[in-house]
């Protein structure tokens, strides 16, 4: 991973603890490595982006609420 990118994720990792937030670090990890992949991808690529982006968020909150 390149120096710019890692230092991105730090930062999205150092705001989540700030903010104690209750996300994974893999969920915002694969979030940000899907929006890096596509942000520059036509629309119909970024809509599918966006949909595989809500599928590691619903599989994360299924996975928190079998833990509970």
């Amino acid at each position: 991973m390149r120096r710019e990118q890692s230092e991105i994720l730090a930062v999205l990792l150092d705001v989540k603890e700030k903010n104690s937030l209750t996300i994974s670090d893999e969920l915002i990890k694969s979030c940000y490595e899907l929006q890096k992949r596509h942000q520059f991808d036509p629309d119909a690529e970024r809509v599918v982006a966006m949909l595989k982006m809500r599928e590691f968020v619903e599989k994360s909150l299924e996975q928190d609420d079998e833990d509970k």
